[in-house]
């Protein structure tokens, strides 16, 4: 099972199949995103599940449907699944759909091969999940007016992922993310800045990078044409991470936004007047 979980994850796609080989070549491997950093942790698959346990920490009490966008692997949408919630976890690529598929037998229903731009349900969710997948949804104003359109009437969108702070750049602005959910009745229930306690896998890609650059050449020379150069292309993108990171340019940050805050805001007012 692991060599062919091993030459599975080298066939991923590009930049997938050198996170998965960074992580784990060996091919065991729940997550692709940031791991959480604290003073005793030892490997990047425990920083990994510490991020995936403080988002599992935020989900409000009472949510029962949440729908899992860029579910990845399929980890966090089977543990969601398995702690009692009604998951449904989608994603458009389909290499990972069909390495989680066949880690997780059970719950192929629950992991749906699609994009958010193209997902359509009749299900209402009480909570949409963004875990490292926001940034890839290029339309902000699309990505808060089909939330509200997919979520209950008070369901709520958690997030964590790399923004930026400057006005040019890759990413979301946090205050074009602020200003869209606002427009589209979305209140900030939650928001958390998280980077000095995620900078270190960045920190620890490169340095993997470099150690080990003959090894990644030589494991993946005989399937991937373009080898050399994609992997001077991911050094430099993790260096360049860690730098906007230091500059502050970028961040890493947790949102919880609940949908119809004016809704809210009105009844409470009301409430009060009585």
């Amino acid at each position: 099972m692991k060599a062919e979980s091993r030459e599975f994850i080298k066939n991923l796609e590009f930049p997938f199949c050198y996170h998965a080989y960074l992580i784990d070549k060996e091919g065991s491997i729940d997550y692709f995103h940031y791991g959480l950093w604290t003073p005793e942790t030892r490997d990047i698959k425990t920083a990994q599940e510490n991020l995936a346990s403080m988002m599992k920490s935020l989900i409000p009490a009472g949510a029962k449907r949440i729908l899992d966008v860029g579910c990845g692997l399929g980890k966090t949408t089977v543990d969601l699944t398995m702690a009692g919630y009604e998951t449904i976890g989608i994603s458009p690529d389909t290499k990972l759909m069909e390495m989680a598929k066949t880690k997780y037998k059970d719950y192929t229903s629950h992991l749906i091969e699609t994009s958010f731009e193209e997902y359509k349900t009749d299900k209402k969710f009480d909570l949409i999940l963004f875990q490292e997948s926001s940034q890839y949804i290029f339309d902000l104003d699309f990505l808060f007016a089909h939330s509200h359109k997919l979520l209950n009437k008070v369901g709520c969108i958690l997030t964590c992922d790399e923004i930026r702070y400057i006005p040019e750049g890759p990413l979301h602005e946090k205050k074009n993310i602020l200003s869209m959910a606002y427009k589209h009745n979305f209140k900030v229930v939650h928001n958390e800045d998280i980077t000095e306690k995620i900078i270190n896998t960045s920190i620890l890609a490169s340095n993997f990078i470099i150690k080990n650059k003959d090894l990644i050449i030589k494991d993946f020379a005989p399937i991937r044409e373009n080898v050399k150069e994609e992997i001077e292309l991911l050094l430099q993108g993790w260096n360049m991470r860690t730098e906007m990171f230091e500059k502050k340019a970028f961040g890493y940050e947790i949102f919880l936004f609940s949908k119809n805050h004016h809704v809210l805001d009105k009844l409470i007012t009301k409430l009060r007047l009585k």
